[in-house]
């Protein structure tokens, strides 16, 4: 009875010895040496490709065998392995190239790349938000608020969207729209003590300083050294007449 191929065992003999150094001298020889035809075990690395990507050290290995750059195996190995590699965000690798040019302060430049990742996804909202701010960083308010209400269509409950629009219409002078956004804000993030700091201010440049001391309350209950709110409290008890109230 004939002796039935174990192309497995060939296989891993076969990494092994790339492993161990062979060129692709070395693998010819060794193909020669075993009686294999190369595209038969080519073939077989086809067809077992799942379980070969499922074993991180037998990839490791057809990455070796990729490398010979040689010969139908290292085609395949190297097919496989490039089969396997994750696929690159590019929505996130945009996205994070706009985040360290803000960081730089190179507004212009983070919202072209912040642009570039909403183009690869367009539902990105993090990229919508982040665009609003560095244009409203470039006093281009309504720009930003556009971008703002953006992001917010994709997430509605996306809290620092709707305080950065606040913010936003705030320097617009448009108030009660900016206090509009900040109640949204607060309603999906209760505790969310910035904002209840910013909503104070423009209570304040409303002259509705009772408010603005109740809304620094609860920026200050929810982050007790909180220096701004406190600061700000003062402010609002100065307008009113009233000494520091602790």
């Amino acid at each position: 009875m004939a002796q039935v191929r174990d192309d497995e065992a060939l296989i891993r003999e076969l990494l092994a010895g790339v492993a161990d150094g062979w060129g692709y001298g070395g693998v010819k020889g060794w193909l020669m040496g075993k009686r294999v035809n190369e595209s038969d075990l080519a073939g077989w690395l086809r067809e077992h490709e799942a379980a070969l990507g499922a074993d991180a050290e037998v990839r490791g290995q057809l990455g070796g065998l990729a490398g010979l750059g040689r010969g139908e195996l290292a085609e395949v190995a190297g097919e496989l392995v490039r089969g396997w590699e994750p696929e690159v965000d590019e929505s996130e690798v945009w996205f994070d190239r706009g985040n360290e040019l803000y960081g730089l302060g190179r507004y212009e430049e983070a919202i072209a790349s912040y642009e570039r990742a909403i183009e690869f996804k367009p539902d990105k909202h993090e990229a919508w938000s982040n665009r609003g701010v560095a244009l409203r960083n470039l006093g281009r308010y309504e720009e930003a608020i556009a971008s703002y209400e953006r992001a917010i269509e994709f997430k509605h409950d996306y809290h620092q969207a709707w305080d950065n629009r606040g913010v936003a219409l705030g320097n617009l002078g448009r108030y009660e729209e900016a206090i509009a956004s900040y109640d949204q804000a607060i309603e999906f993030k209760p505790d969310f003590h910035e904002v209840w700091s910013n909503r104070g201010v423009v209570l304040g440049n409303l002259g509705r300083y009772e408010e603005a001391i109740a809304s620094y309350d609860q920026a200050i209950e929810f982050k007790p050294d909180y220096h701004q709110a406190w600061e700000n409290r003062s402010i609002s008890l100065a307008k009113l007449g009233r000494d520091e109230e602790a």
